[in-house]
C-alpha cells in the first residue's frame, strides 16, 4: 500500500483475494472492472484515496509473468 501500487496476477481459484475472469478474457478485451465493494474501499483507504469517488487507473501488462501492474506513486489524480 506504501508504494500505491496494485498488481494482479493468475491464482487459485480459491485463494483469499481471488476474483474470477473467464477463460480467455484478456484476448477479447481490453478494461477489466473490479466489483468487489471490499477490495475496492480497502483497496482505495489504503492509498489515501476517496472510497465514494470513481477512478480510473491505467495498467502494464507483463507478458511473461502474465501479470497487470497499476502504479499510482506519480499518477495524476
Amino acid at each position: 500500500m506504501k508504494e500505491k501500487s496494485l498488481a494482479v496476477v493468475a491464482c487459485d481459484g480459491k485463494d483469499n483475494m481471488s476474483i474470477r475472469v473467464p477463460e480467455g478474457f484478456l484476448e477479447l478485451h481490453k478494461s477489466f472492472k473490479i466489483h468487489s465493494k471490499q477490495f475496492v474501499y480497502e483497496t482505495l483507504t489504503g492509498w489515501g484515496l476517496n472510497p465514494e469517488k470513481t477512478y480510473s487507473f491505467k495498467g502494464k501488462y507483463l507478458e511473461e509473468q502474465k501479470m497487470l501492474v497499476f502504479c499510482l506513486k506519480n499518477a495524476d489524480l
